[in-house]
């Protein structure tokens, strides 16, 4: 099984709401880079949000992969037919 999808924060500007991060999913670093920031009332970071966003960015990157592998697996059957 693999490790699942963590997020580590490397840097947080609330002022400039900045948020850089490093993704990964079973390991492999998806994204790493300021994915922006939202802010609750108070001031403090969303993380409800950065959970979100990351949620997002990894779904995102699951379905790229999934049509470039479906893609790929295409090409090989068009290609070993001729």
């Amino acid at each position: 099984m693999g490790t699942g999808i963590t997020i580590k924060i490397l840097e947080q500007n609330l002022d400039n709401r900045v948020c850089v991060v490093e993704i990964t999913d079973d390991g492999d670093v998806l994204a790493k880079g300021n994915i922006g920031l939202e802010l609750n009332p108070d001031g403090t970071a969303n993380t409800n949000w950065i959970i979100h966003t990351t949620k997002e960015i990894v779904l995102t990157r699951r379905n790229i992969n999934d049509t470039q592998a479906s893609i790929d697996r295409l090409t090989s059957t068009i290609n070993s037919e001729e």
